[in-house]
C-alpha cells in the first residue's frame, strides 16, 4: 500500500510503501533485552516456559525471574482497535493492564554496554519501540524512480512512521533540501 510520495528536485521519486513482509524483529534481530509477555489471545514477546498462575503477584513472579543488576521494567499493553506496548500505563482500565515484563540481564549489561545502565535503558526502549511498530504494521520500504519512471533502487524493513527516524530518508538520499513535493 502506498504511503507516501516524494518528488526530488533532481526529477527521481520515491514512493514509499507498507511492508507486507517485515522480519519479526524478536526473530531475525540480535536482541539484548527479553520480552517475557501474557496474553491470552495472542502470542507475542519472546518464548518462555514461565506461568503466570504459578504466582500470587506479578511483582513476585517479575522478582523471582530477575536477579540483582538485571534491568527489568513492567510492560503494558492497550488492546481495543490496535495493540500499543508501553512502559507507561494507559488512561483506559477497560482495555489495557499488565502485559508482562522486559528485561536486559547483568550479564548483558556488562559485556554488551561496560555496565552503563543508562545505554541499556535506551537500547530496550528501542527495542520494545521497535517491536510495536512491528505488531502494529508500521513497517516500510521504498522505491526509488528516476525523472524517466524507472526503478533505480529499493529496499524494505523500516519501522516506525516517522520517515526521517526510522532511517528511509537517509537510505535514498533524501533531505530537506531536495525535496520539491511530498503528497
Amino acid at each position: 500500500m502506498l504511503v507516501q510520495e516524494i518528488k526530488m528536485n533532481n526529477g527521481e521519486r520515491l514512493e514509499i510503501h507498507q511492508d507486507g513482509h517485515s522480519f519479526n524483529p524478536r526473530e531475525e534481530f540480535d536482541n539484548v533485552t527479553e520480552m517475557i509477555f501474557f496474553h491470552k489471545r495472542m502470542n507475542v514477546g519472546d518464548n518462555h516456559n514461565i506461568d503466570p498462575d504459578n504466582y500470587s503477584s506479578f511483582s513476585g513472579m517479575m522478582q523471582e525471574n530477575t536477579e540483582e543488576g538485571d534491568l527489568a521494567m513492567t510492560v503494558y499493553c492497550y488492546s481495543k482497535r490496535c495493540f500499543e506496548l508501553s512502559l507507561s500505563r494507559f488512561d483506559c482500565p477497560w482495555d489495557s493492564g499488565v502485559l508482562g515484563f522486559i528485561v536486559v540481564r547483568k550479564s548483558v549489561i556488562d559485556h554488551e554496554f561496560d555496565g552503563d545502565r543508562e545505554k541499556a535503558l535506551r537500547n530496550l526502549k528501542a527495542e520494545l519501540r521497535t517491536y510495536n511498530d512491528y505488531i502494529n504494521g508500521r513497517t516500510y520500504g521504498g522505491i526509488l524512480y528516476d525523472a524517466q519512471g524507472e526503478e533505480i533502487d529499493s529496499c524494505w524493513g523500516f519501522y516506525g512512521n516517522d520517515f526521517e527516524e526510522n532511517g528511509i530518508y537517509d537510505n535514498f538520499g533524501i533531505n530537506k533540501n531536495n525535496i520539491v513535493e511530498v503528497a
